[in-house]
């Protein structure tokens, strides 16, 4: 069963370029920094939180070496290990909390027509380019060169 539930969650990932129309939905991610480097993302990130007063989360993810940034082993439902899934909307858990906005790390070369091989710096993943705006707005002052750029997410079958 680990091994079906891994398979589709891989396959989720590797085809969403191929998914169906009704499964992928388009999305403005609002970029802080870009950098090879997962120490200087990260670096970044936590500046930019604390000059925003915006929450950084790791959204559960870890980097190893080995993977880069992933899911750890130990991570529940365990088919998500090793893993890695682009954020695709600003809510996330943290220690029992849901956050609306708070700063990431992503992977470029999750969201189709981003750069691959760029640890992402992310702000906000907005539905629209004008709340996109107002978020890079938001930052001008705090990140040398904000900036939005539109991508197709995966959001799962609507059935």
């Amino acid at each position: 069963m680990k091994i079906a539930l891994l398979f589709l969650v891989t396959l989720g990932l590797i085809a969403t370029a191929t998914a169906e129309p009704d499964q992928m939905e388009t999305r403005w991610v609002v970029i802080l920094s870009a950098t090879k480097s997962f120490d200087e993302a990260r670096q970044d990130a936590v500046k930019f939180s604390k000059a925003a007063g915006i929450p950084f989360s790791m959204r559960g993810l870890v980097f190893d070496k080995k993977n880069g940034l992933c899911y750890p082993a130990d991570v529940e439902p365990d088919h998500l290990a090793g893993a890695y899934l682009p954020r695709i909307h600003n809510l996330v858990d943290e220690n029992g909390r849901t956050l609306e906005s708070f700063i990431s790390i992503e992977k470029s070369s999750d969201y189709p027509g981003f750069v691959p091989g760029y640890y992402i710096v992310v702000a906000g993943v907005e539905e629209s380019a004008v709340a996109a705006a107002g978020v890079v707005k938001a930052f001008t002052k705090i990140a040398p060169s904000p900036y939005f750029k539109k991508t197709k997410v995966y959001m799962g079958c609507s059935s």
